[in-house]
């Protein structure tokens, strides 16, 4: 029997189908919720682009009182430093990921999602800022088309209103990652809030670890970047030690090459089954250490395609698209180290009263170099596909 509120979702929603889903988003004191910035981004798109982005078409706060729930059980990380909010949502539809079926369907899906992120982007200047595979999703046209949508938006960064500067822990290595590398990677790698890690990985905050870009306004608050869970996305910059870098366009572009890359090494199209998908269940530490031997070792990246489904096997040589985009993120990476070790140099110049101004310059001119190594037109141009539709 169809109850009063199925009845009106019917006649506001016509016979288009319709789920109700429970999301515990990121809590945030400043802005709207996850659910809000989709509906701010599909406003600012015009006609049919707005289709590749969630469509949810109500949401609801749920109060952990009258759950009865403490609400120390929205700290899903140690000391509450990610607290969430319960909200009912009724949204449109959408299939997972992994019911896609194919290498050549997920591509087509693939490039939709980059395409609207893009859109999202340059319509209302933010930023998604955790792209995974949970974060696609996709349905099918009448005549089979499935068309790609990019969903959980709700540790978006809104470049257009200045909320950039967020306050973030400073970040130790345990004694066993101390133990298991002790090169110049170990230099690489640290926590971003909003991860799940052992305690004894997690220093408390430093209130004066204020990470905004230059002549940005700067906030006290305490914002994670990233959900739990999406450590094997995360661009290897937001892995650093300390205090992580602005998100960038191209760290968003990186994500998505990890997407592709977990998909062709742990994807099985007629199973329609993720093996493990690559860098999955480890620390943020051992993450970023692998990912980095992954962008700068062929021996290592070719370990992660070990397993390859056949549909995915042209992926592998060497002139594929994937393979050209590793050596772009690689030379990104590389540049990176170039980076560190004159941070290194510049530690010691500073003890024996050498000023710092040619290191700023030099920085500065690397990181303009790295920016420019991979934007979205690149990325387009790398898939062979256009930029817009």
């Amino acid at each position: 029997m169809e109850t009063k509120v199925e009845n009106k979702l019917r006649q506001d929603n016509g016979e288009k189908e319709l789920i109700a889903r429970v999301a515990w988003e990121h809590w945030r004191a400043v802005r709207q919720s996850g659910s809000e910035m989709s509906e701010i981004i599909r406003r600012g798109l015009k006609g049919a682009k707005e289709s590749y982005i969630i469509d949810i078409r109500c949401s609801k706060p749920k109060a952990i009182e009258k759950m009865g729930m403490r609400s120390s059980i929205t700290h899903l990380i140690p000391w509450g430093r990610d607290p969430r909010i319960c909200r009912n949502l009724t949204l449109k539809s959408y299939h997972r990921l992994e019911d896609i079926g194919s290498a050549v369907r997920f591509h087509t899906v693939f490039v939709d999602v980059v395409r609207a992120h893009h859109w999202a982007y340059e319509a209302s200047k933010i930023l998604h800022c955790d792209i995974s595979i949970k974060s696609i999703k996709w349905y099918e046209e009448l005549d089979g088309q499935p068309i790609g949508v990019l969903c959980d938006w709700d540790s978006t960064e809104d470049y257009n209103t200045g909320y950039i500067g967020v306050v973030r822990p400073e970040i130790r290595k345990t004694a066993s990652d101390k133990r298991s590398s002790k090169n110049s990677t170990n230099r690489l790698i640290g926590l971003s809030t909003g991860q799940s890690m052992n305690k004894d990985a997690v220093e408390s905050p430093d209130p004066n670890s204020i990470a905004p870009p230059d002549g940005e306004r700067e906030t006290s608050m305490i914002k994670p970047r990233h959900q739990t869970g999406t450590g094997p996305f995360m661009a290897v910059d937001l892995l650093c030690v300390g205090v992580p870098p602005l998100h960038k366009y191209r760290h968003d572009l990186e994500s998505f090459f990890y997407v592709y890359v977990a998909v062709a090494a742990a994807y099985d199209p007629p199973e329609k089954h993720f093996r493990k998908v690559p860098w999955e269940q480890q620390s943020l530490v051992s993450i970023g250490i692998n990912k980095h031997m992954f962008l700068t070792n062929m021996d290592t990246r070719d370990e992660i395609f070990e397993y390859v489904h056949p549909e995915f096997e042209p992926l592998l040589n060497e002139d594929s698209f994937l393979m050209v985009l590793w050596e772009v993120f690689r030379k990104i990476a590389r540049r990176g180290d170039d980076i560190r070790d004159a941070e290194t140099s510049r530690a010691r110049n500073v003890r024996l009263g050498i000023p710092a101004n040619e290191f700023n310059m030099e920085k500065t001119e690397i990181e303009k170099e790295r920016d420019s190594l991979m934007t979205y037109s690149t990325f387009m141009k790398i898939l062979g596909e256009r930029e817009d539709e």
